[in-house]
């Protein structure tokens, strides 16, 4: 499933502040904690994470230094060539994709309520959030930040319209 980069980076800040919170609860001081003081919008703009990209260099394999056209272009071949895409804002059509793909059918009670689970985000470390305004300032920073991402969110967007010829 693929996620907008924004959001991606806004629940990234979200569990750091929440971890360290816990940390500083738990008197585990360990130099990280400061990050409770930032705000958002100075956690974007500070370099005390490393978040940029994060697709685009996982895809790209290039994980150091400044990434480049050809980067994004190697990101966008992966998915095109080797990825069934599932798109967080469409959880429920992507995961019937993935289910008839691999010709999965839930027929238990058990996997009934995994699928559910899974869709509904029934997991203990859920942190929820209001999502950001695309006009803010610090959605805008945030998507400047991973302009490359953003790109390749926004193909993997088409890509998923051009698969449902796929799962017809």
């Amino acid at each position: 499933m693929i996620r907008h980069p924004v959001d991606r980076a806004v629940s990234l800040f979200r569990l750091e502040m929440a971890q360290s919170s816990a940390a500083v609860q738990k008197n585990e001081t360990d130099g990280d904690v400061m990050l409770d003081s930032f705000s958002l919008a100075r956690w974007a703009h500070s370099d005390n994470h490393d978040n940029h990209n994060w697709m685009t260099r996982h895809l790209s394999n290039h994980f150091d230094g400044d990434l480049l056209p050809a980067h994004l272009e190697t990101a966008k071949e992966i998915l095109r060539r080797f990825c069934i895409i599932g798109l967080l804002e469409s959880k429920d059509e992507s995961m019937r994709r993935i289910l008839q793909y691999f010709n999965l059918e839930l027929n238990s009670d058990r996997s009934i309520a995994c699928k559910d689970r899974i869709l509904n985000w029934g997991w203990r470390n859920k942190i929820t959030y209001a999502k950001l305004d695309h006009e803010s300032p610090v959605f805008k920073t945030l998507a400047k930040m991973n302009a490359y991402d953003m790109e390749l969110y926004e193909f993997a967007r088409r890509l998923f319209i051009h698969q449902a010829k796929l799962f017809e």
